[in-house]
Formats: C-alpha cells, structure tokens, sequence
C-alpha cells in the first residue's frame, strides 16, 4: 500500500501545486538530478538550498505544462524511499530519498531512463511475431533472446531454457500461426524489466479470434533473459477444433 507521504507528494506534483510540493522538503537540502543539468540550473546537476530548489521546480513546472507523474512501485527503507514511476516525457524514473527526523526530504538522488526505448523494443519484438509464412522468420525473433533464456506459455507451463531450445518451438508457432498479429496495450516497468499487457488477433480459418494477455518480461544485457506468457486459451482451442471438425 502505497504511504500518505508518497501519496501526498504526487498529488502536489500532479497538481503543480509548487507550494505544496516544497513542503515535503527540508530547508537543508541536497538534491541531486541529470535534469537539473540538462535544464543548465547548475553544470554539476546538484542544488544545494531550498531557495534554488523553488526556483528549479518552478522551472521545471513551467517548461512541462502536462506534466504528471505515475508511480509504479514505492520501495521504503529505513527513513528513506525509493520512488519508481513515469516521469516526464514518458522517461522512467527512480528517485531516492531521505527524510530528516521531520519526515521531510533531506537528500534526492534522481535516476532516468528513456521510457520509448523500452516501447520500441516492445513494439519491435511484437512485430516479429508475424512470420507471414517466411520460415525464416524465426531467426529474427530468437535475435530478441539472450542464450540462456527461459521461455513459458500456457501449452508448455514448465518451460524451455536456452535460445537452441526455443528455436523449434518458436518455428512450430510461427508455422501454424504465420497471419497472427500482437500490438501493445500497456507498459509496467519493474525492476530489470516490465509485464506487458498485449492483444493478438489471430485469423483461424476464415474467422479471427482476438484476445489479450500478459508477459511478465526480464532483460540482460539489451536481450530478453525471461518471458512467461499468460493468457486464456479456450476460445482459441475451441474454434481451431471447430474448423478442424469442418474440414
């Protein structure tokens, strides 16, 4: 459950209520960000005192008129806590934080990432999955892969490890599915990865069956070290023995 501390801070922040937002800070400060560079505050991206800090959110306020913050996952530690959420421009975020024997923030240290890289990774990947019935396709999508992958859907629940593994199954799916199409529905970016809510549409016979699901997704090194798939396959089963029965 997220605290009312956390709770509090975004609402100024999604509010762009300045005065609210600088009562969660100590008046001895020490707040550190590649933002506070990038907007030319201070070279060293370090402000020091609370009167700068003012002018820096001011800054930032009025140089992003839509901002607003989605917080993903609070982690608490011992008077401190780390905020993880989507900043702006769509960036991640992970924020620490300490907080004096007040409860207000004393020290930020402020992280980025750019958050299209993640959705254009994602959107790539999906993409893969269409084969069109180029056997070679498969090569393509195993490029997505690291070596020591693990691979789980619900037709194999205990999974294959390793990219050598996967390459068969992936060729049966694409064999039998080569028209089937996924598209992105929403990102939540975890620690050293994301879950990913998808819908695929998937032409059986002369009828499409659409539906959606989830991938809980782990990266290494750029590639996809984890992937379990989960998603309802009745309907689908269903109708591919209907038309099996047709024929």
């Amino acid at each position: 459950m997220t605290s009312k501390f956390t709770t509090d801070w975004l609402h100024a922040w999604n509010t762009h209520n300045l005065d609210a937002i600088l009562e969660h800070y100590s008046d001895t400060i020490r707040f550190s960000s590649p933002i506070i560079q990038q907007m030319e505050v201070d070279s060293k991206g370090e402000i020091t005192n609370k009167t700068d800090l003012k002018a820096y959110f001011s800054k930032a306020l009025d140089n992003y008129p839509d901002l607003h913050f989605e917080l993903y996952h609070e982690i608490k530690g011992v008077n401190s806590l780390v905020l993880f959420y989507k900043s702006v421009n769509h960036s991640l975020s992970a924020e620490y934080m300490e907080l004096n024997s007040h409860g207000k923030i004393s020290r930020v240290s402020a992280h980025y990432k750019s958050f299209p890289d993640l959705t254009t990774f994602l959107d790539t990947w999906l993409k893969s999955w269409t084969s069109k019935g180029c056997p070679e396709q498969v090569e393509p999508l195993l490029s997505f892969y690291s070596e020591n992958c693990f691979y789980a859907d619900p037709a194999i629940r205990n999974g294959i490890r390793g990219k050598i593994n996967l390459r068969e199954y992936f060729r049966k799916l694409l064999r039998y599915n080569p028209e089937w199409e996924w598209r992105r529905l929403e990102v939540f970016p975890t620690p050293g990865g994301c879950s990913l809510k998808w819908v695929v549409r998937i032409p059986v016979g002369r009828e499409i069956i659409e539906t959606t699901g989830l991938d809980i997704l782990e990266f290494e090194d750029g590639k996809i070290s984890r992937n379990e798939v989960f998603f309802d396959r009745h309907d689908w089963l269903q109708l591919i023995s209907k038309t099996q029965t047709k024929e």
